[in-house]
């Protein structure tokens, strides 16, 4: 999709559903591999790059969480698809599916936050996104994302599917230095939205690593406690990236999700 001379690349399936699909930071749309192939029959399955990600364009000004949203708004009308949506966002794409509901909640049927929270930064997780920002501007991305790349995983994932963790290296080795530093500030601006939980009306699923590391299971708990029509699961042996460490799991809860649905 092209607006105003940037182009955001985006996988496309078919299916009775429509579900948009949000990828986690330096991460690309290539993380929802297992959902493309075992849901492809319930939903059809748009998930976009966001900047500098996957095959996405670089933005040469920084973007807000709100322009995030506003360029999946902006894809979503692009396809032609006006009915509301099943919005699935994990990590930062959780933190867009925030915006999303923000900005636009009548184009969203259903809600999945999977290792996300509605809080803004802290002052130390701020600064420590600077730190960060400051390594990447200085040539160190690879090496920076070779240190985090442990944390997004359980010690199961870790010790028994050396297979997955190199997978996400190389997704995570496909995200510019321009696009996670955009990323790490659009995060570090991102309003805190927990005076939204309430508010949330639509059927909600909250999914969580037990071994998340980045995200923890209180801060899932207590943010599904806010969300009236919340449910939510606890996926055991999974850390930051449950789709991924038990995708059959992960599956399953989302496909009786979109039969309650109808």
């Amino acid at each position: 999709m092209a607006n105003d001379n940037f182009s955001i690349s985006y996988f496309d399936t078919c299916g009775s559903h429509v579900m948009l699909l949000l990828h986690g930071y330096t991460l690309n749309n290539g993380m929802w591999a297992p959902q493309y192939s075992d849901l492809y029959d319930l939903a059809r399955m748009i998930a976009p790059d966001f900047p500098g990600h996957g095959t996405s364009d670089i933005l040469d000004e920084e973007y807000p969480i709100a322009l995030l949203a506003r360029q999946c708004l902006d894809l979503l009308d692009s396809l032609g698809i006006t009915q509301p949506v099943v919005l699935c966002g994990l990590s930062m794409g959780g933190l867009v599916a925030f915006e999303l509901m923000r900005q636009a909640p009548e184009r969203v049927k259903g809600l999945i936050l999977t290792s996300t929270q509605p809080t803004a930064d802290s002052y130390a997780t701020r600064t420590l996104r600077e730190s960060q920002i400051t390594q990447i501007r200085h040539g160190r991305y690879d090496r920076l994302m070779d240190d985090a790349l442990p944390r997004y995983f359980s010690p199961v994932t870790l010790d028994e599917n050396g297979d997955l963790v190199e997978f996400v290296r190389e997704l995570v080795a496909s995200t510019t230095p321009e696009g996670a530093i955009g990323a790490l500030r659009a995060m570090k601006e991102r309003p805190n939205s927990t005076g939204l939980l309430p508010k949330i009306d639509i059927p909600t699923l909250v999914i969580h690593g037990e071994d998340d590391l980045i995200v923890s299971v209180q801060e899932a708990e207590t943010m599904a406690a806010a969300i009236p029509t919340a449910e939510l699961h606890i996926l055991p042996d999974a850390g930051h990236l449950p789709n991924l460490e038990q995708p059959e799991i992960f599956n399953d809860i989302v496909a009786a999700f979109l039969e309650e649905l109808g």
